[in-house]
């Protein structure tokens, strides 16, 4: 009687260790996969910041030469108003000293 008694602890103890053993390797693979999966993930995630930053620093050189343009023609702009002011005010003095004469 005492040997089954052993036997049956014996039994329990090893079918405890058994599934202890595979339910550690079940989480060990559970989690290895979570981990390729967020590495998958991260790379896929690295690759759309790198493409958003490359796309924002286009947007951001077209704007930025869109507004010099601007400034420049407004610039040219300004000049050419200041010469027929000038050519004006020329004409005028001009006109003025011959009318005096």
């Amino acid at each position: 009687m005492p040997s089954r008694f052993l036997w049956f602890i014996f039994g329990g103890v090893a079918a405890t260790y058994w599934l202890s053993k595979k339910e550690r390797l079940c989480d060990f693979k559970i989690n290895h996969e979570r981990r390729q999966i967020h590495d998958n993930n991260w790379d896929e995630r690295r690759a759309q910041l790198s493409a958003f930053r490359d796309q924002a620093a286009d947007s951001a050189a077209e704007y930025s030469e869109a507004a010099l343009d601007s400034i420049a023609t407004t610039v040219e702009m300004l000049k050419r108003r200041l010469a027929e002011r000038r050519a004006m005010q020329q004409n005028d003095t001009t006109g003025k000293d011959q009318a005096k004469d």
